[in-house]
């Protein structure tokens, strides 16, 4: 639940529904496509081809835009996650003893530095088991 309480529910919730949105158009177009190829599209009801295109058309622009959306939804909500995760570390920091940093390896800035690479190493791999495990999820 950190993650969630450094991206904010309403990212959090936005990265859900951007994810769901994005793998029930993809699982709908491809119902679309299978459902064309069973049909008989020379039957007696007059469907013709170019209305099983157009539809598969709109449900594939669908995806590509609930796909953006998630990414960027994605990407926000990370980028601001890391921004309060590096803060709140950055302040427990500061407040830390100064014993702390009267030892050989508590050099500030080398402390700092550490600290800004590993939050960006876990903040990028979070994301990616994020979205690996939304699209296994959904």
């Amino acid at each position: 639940w950190l993650w969630v309480d450094c991206v904010g529910w309403h990212w959090a919730l936005a990265i859900l529904i951007s994810t769901a949105a994005m793998q029930a158009s993809s699982n709908l177009a491809i119902w679309w496509l299978g459902h064309w190829v069973a049909e008989d599209t020379d039957s007696a009801d007059g469907i013709s081809t170019s209305y099983f295109l157009a539809a598969a058309g709109i449900l594939l622009a669908a995806n590509i835009l609930c796909a953006c959306a998630r990414s960027l939804s994605f990407a926000q909500g990370n980028l601001r996650g890391a921004r309060r995760l590096y803060d709140r570390l950055q302040t427990a920091l500061l407040r830390a003893e100064l014993s702390f940093f009267e030892t050989p390896q508590g050099s500030y800035g080398r402390v700092l530095n550490r600290l800004g690479v590993r939050v960006l190493s876990v903040c990028v791999s979070v994301m990616c088991i994020l979205q690996c495990f939304s699209a296994l999820a959904l």
